[in-house]
C-alpha cells in the first residue's frame, strides 16, 4: 500500500508538472469548463492542487507508516482523525469550486 500511496503523489506531481509546461487544459485537468477567461490563472489552481494533492498523500503515508511503527494510536482516534480529513476535503472542494467558477465566462 506504501509503494501505491507514494507512486500516486507522484503521478500527481507529475501532472501538475505538464500542465504547467505544456498549459493543456484539455488533457489535465477532468471536468473543465469550455469557456475559460483567465486560462492561465486555472491552469495555476490546478497545478497547485496536484501539487497539494500529492504532498497530502505522502503525508498521509509517513503518519500511517509512523502509527503503525511507533504511535499505534487506538481505533476511536484514528476515526476522530479520518472524519477532521474527510471535513477538510469536503471544505477544499467547496473553495475549489468557487475558485474555478471564478475563472470562467
Amino acid at each position: 500500500m506504501t509503494i501505491f500511496t507514494i507512486l500516486i503523489a507522484i503521478w500527481f506531481f507529475y501532472r501538475g508538472n505538464k500542465l504547467k509546461k505544456t498549459k493543456d487544459i484539455e488533457k489535465y485537468v477532468w471536468g473543465y469548463p469550455k469557456r475559460i477567461k483567465d486560462r492561465d490563472g486555472y491552469i495555476k489552481l490546478y497545478s497547485k492542487l496536484y501539487f497539494f494533492n500529492g504532498l497530502f498523500l505522502i503525508l498521509f503515508e509517513v503518519f500511517c507508516i509512523l502509527n503503525y511503527y511507533y504511535f499505534k494510536l487506538s481505533m476511536n482516534i484514528l476515526i476522530i482523525l479520518f472524519c477532521i480529513v474527510f471535513i477538510l476535503i469536503l471544505i477544499e472542494s467547496v473553495i475549489i469550486e468557487k475558485k474555478s467558477k471564478k475563472f470562467t465566462c
